[in-house]
């Protein structure tokens, strides 16, 4: 997929501007801080980009392209399953499970369930398909690099308890997965894209695996409201903190926003949305980075789950 940072944030490549460089997260309600904007063609309802000479807030998605370099956990695997393609994954939803991580919020409930018990699927086939992503976001997003399939390092964040709300499906939850597959999709091909979206997909033993893995996420969603990139900190310009909001779970799905406000260089921050849920054995993350992410990542967890069910037909 080109060459990429192992870590989120803007140290992991997701750039699209000059300075001012970021990471990728989401916050506060979707609309705050947007003006009254004409939609983009193409774009439904999302609000279109900044007027002309409007400077961006800093971008970089919260869970970033992944490298091609040694992963740290799970390559090895990674390679017999995805690549090789000769292994397949056993996916075992079984009737009635839940694995609550934490007591439910008020959140909008996951529309597509599992619509068999057990299923036999390689993570890089259930991702997302260009037009399946564009029907998801509204957003004329494509497919950008190669499908990844390693496990990378967490974020290094301060503080380092924010880690998994940076990126949560980095090694402290995806490194005990047999087998795992990412996504990138963005707006324009090469480094200068706006909007984008990633989903990944990673399969466990069991699914006291993925469940273990979704209540880490939970966790640390309750003990972290804002966070720095560390690498984000130069010499006389402290790095842009990004806030944590609008966090809500319902049954095994969490989601939340990671942002970062308006100030006086920034008058159009970017939102990163966010979706983690865990199904049977197998736990699904995605990210939307757009100036209204909306309901789009529970939608694109939807559509890894329709495509395990097709793939059992």
């Amino acid at each position: 997929m080109g060459e990429q940072k192992a870590v989120s944030g803007p140290d992991s490549g997701w750039n699209p501007q000059p300075t001012p460089l970021a990471g990728q997260q989401p916050t506060v309600d979707p609309n705050a801080g947007w003006g009254n904007q004409t939609p983009a063609p193409g774009y439904g309802g999302y609000p279109g980009p900044p007027p002309q000479g409007e400077q961006w807030g800093p971008f970089t998605p919260a869970r970033p392209r992944r490298s091609r370099r040694k992963s740290v956990v799970g390559a090895i695997v990674g390679v017999l399953v995805l690549v090789a393609g000769g292994v397949i994954t056993y996916l075992v939803w079984p009737a009635g499970s839940s694995g609550q991580p934490s007591k439910p919020a008020e959140a909008v409930l996951p529309t597509t369930a599992l619509s068999v018990s057990t299923v036999r699927v390689v993570p890089a086939s259930v991702l997302p398909t260009d037009q399946q992503l564009q029907q998801a976001t509204l957003l004329d997003l494509k497919k950008h690099g190669d499908v990844d399939t390693n496990v990378y390092p967490d974020s290094k964040v301060d503080p380092p308890s924010c880690t998994i709300p940076a990126s949560p499906d980095n090694a402290s939850t995806a490194g005990q997965s047999v087998s795992m597959a990412a996504q990138l999709y963005t707006d324009k091909p090469g480094e200068d894209y706006r909007l984008s979206a990633y989903v990944s997909a990673a399969v466990f033993d069991t699914d006291d695996g993925a469940t273990a893995a979704l209540t880490k996420v939970t966790d640390a969603l309750k003990g972290c409201t804002s966070y720095t990139y560390t690498s984000d900190a130069k010499p006389g310009q402290p790095a842009r903190p990004w806030n944590i909001s609008d966090v809500k779970t319902q049954g095994t799905q969490v989601t939340w926003l990671n942002g970062q406000a308006i100030d006086a260089t920034h008058s159009t921050p970017w939102k990163c949305g966010r979706a983690v849920r865990a199904q049977a054995n197998m736990l699904v993350t995605s990210t939307l980075c757009s100036q209204n992410p909306s309901s789009g990542p529970s939608k694109l967890v939807d559509t890894v789950i329709t495509n395990v069910n097709n793939a059992t037909k």
